[in-house]
Formats: structure tokens, C-alpha cells, sequence
């Protein structure tokens, strides 16, 4: 039930602040100690192969969406063109 769910993420996500915030030097350190093991060739070949297909994506459906789109202009100019003459 969301009106019974929302007090308590309100409450809980009060009470974790200041857990979190003493949490943060430590996962600054951890993060930071991994991502040293990493030259940044690596981290770059990393991050590229992550997001390849996100990017792919991206592209896919923008020529989809664009497809669509425009078959609809056209089909609404012929529309419009046949209503005018």
C-alpha cells in the first residue's frame, strides 16, 4: 500500500543520512583503491565496452522513432494536400 509505504521510506531514509555520510570516507577508499588497479587504458576499454550496447540502443530506436515519424508527416501532407485540391 504506497500511503502506508511512503512514512516509512521518509523515516528510513532519515535515519540512514547520517549512516551514509559516516559510511562515505570509507567507500571513497575502497572505490578509490580498485579503480588504482586499473590503468586508465583499461578503465577506458571498460567503460567503452559498457556502454556499446546502450549506445546501440540509443540509436536503434531513434531511427525507429524517426521512421515512424516521418511516415506520419508524410501521410498527413498527402492527407492534406488531398483535402486542399
Amino acid at each position: 500500500n504506497p500511503d502506508k509505504q511512503a512514512p516509512f521510506e521518509r523515516f528510513f531514509l532519515l535515519r540512514s543520512i547520517p549512516w551514509l555520510q559516516k559510511l562515505n570516507p570509507l567507500i571513497d577508499s575502497v572505490v578509490g583503491q580498485e579503480l588504482s588497479r586499473y590503468s586508465p587504458d583499461e578503465i577506458t576499454q571498460i567503460v567503452r565496452g559498457k556502454m556499446y550496447y546502450d549506445l546501440q540502443m540509443v540509436r536503434i530506436n531513434g531511427s525507429l522513432i524517426g521512421a515512424v515519424l516521418g511516415g506520419i508527416l508524410y501521410g498527413l501532407t498527402i492527407i492534406v494536400e488531398g483535402v486542399l485540391k
